[in-house]
C-alpha cells in the first residue's frame, strides 16, 4: 500500500494534552474510531478481505463527523484527492480547535508539502504555547525553512526571534549575530552583542573580535583583544 494512502490517527495523551501520530491504514485496528470509516470489506473466494475506503467517499464521511479529530483525517483525504486548499483549510480548523501542538504539526505538514506561507503562519501560532524543548525544536526548524525559502520569511529575523525566545542560550545569540555579520550588518550585530546579557565579558570580547575578523577588519579584531 502506498504511503500516500496513509491516514492520520490522533492518540490523546493526558500528559501532553494532544499527541498526533501518522499511522498507516494497514496498522489501524478496530479499536480506532476511524477504522469503521476508513475500511471497507468484501468477500473474495469466500474470504473476507478489507481495503481502504476510497478517498472521495472517506472525505464525505469525515465531513459529516463532529469530532475535531475528523478534521485532521479530512486533511489527508482531501490531499489524496488533490484538493490542497481544502486540506489546508481542514488542517487549520483542526489546529485552531486543538491548540499549540496541533499548530506545530500543521506547520510541519505544510512545510513538507511546500506550503510555506501556511507553515510559517502555523509555527507563529504554535511557538508561544509549546513547552521549552518543543519550542526550541520548532524554532530551529522554522529557521531551516527560511534558509531554504528566504522569499517566504527572513532567516535573520527568525534567528533574532529564537535568540529572544531563549535569552539564556548563547548559541542562539551567536548564530543570530554571525548571520548579521554575513549579511554585512555589522552595526546591528554590535548592538545585539552590547545588549546581550547571556555572555560573559570574556566571551563577548572574543565574539566581537571574531565578528570583526570575519568582516575583514583584522586590525580591529586585534585591538578589541588588546584593549
Amino acid at each position: 500500500m502506498s504511503r500516500r494512502r496513509a491516514l492520520v490517527l490522533l492518540v490523546p495523551l493526558a500528559a501532553a494534552g494532544l499527541a498526533a501520530s501518522h499511522i498507516p491504514w494497514e496498522e489501524m485496528t478496530e479499536a480506532d474510531w476511524i477504522y469503521a470509516l476508513a475500511t471497507r470489506f468484501s468477500l473474495v473466494d469466500g474470504h473476507r478481505v478489507h481495503y481502504p475506503t476510497p478517498p472521495a467517499e472517506l472525505a464525505k464521511l469525515l465531513e459529516a463527523r463532529s469530532e475535531t479529530a475528523a478534521l485532521r483525517q479530512l486533511a489527508e483525504a482531501r490531499m489524496e484527492l488533490g484538493d490542497r486548499p481544502g486540506a489546508l483549510l481542514a488542517l487549520e480548523k483542526w489546529a485552531e480547535a486543538e491548540g499549540p501542538q496541533a499548530w506545530a504539526e500543521t506547520a510541519r505538514w505544510a512545510a513538507s508539502h511546500l506550503q510555506m506561507a501556511t507553515a510559517f503562519r502555523a509555527a507563529e501560532r504554535a511557538l508561544p504555547g509549546l513547552p521549552a524543548e518543543a519550542k526550541r525544536a520548532l524554532a530551529d526548524e522554522r529557521i531551516g525553512w527560511a534558509d531554504q525559502h528566504p522569499g517566504e520569511a527572513d532567516p535573520i529575523a527568525l534567528r533574532k526571534a529564537r535568540a529572544e525566545m531563549f535569552p539564556d542560550d548563547p548559541q542562539a545569540l551567536e548564530e543570530w549575530l554571525r548571520a548579521l555579520e554575513k549579511a554585512n550588518r555589522l552595526a546591528e550585530a554590535d548592538q545585539g552583542l552590547a545588549a546581550s546579557k547571556t555572555l560573559t565579558p570574556e566571551r563577548r570580547l572574543l565574539l566581537r573580535s571574531d565578528l570583526l575578523a570575519a568582516h575583514g577588519d583584522h586590525l580591529g579584531a586585534f585591538q578589541v583583544l588588546d584593549a
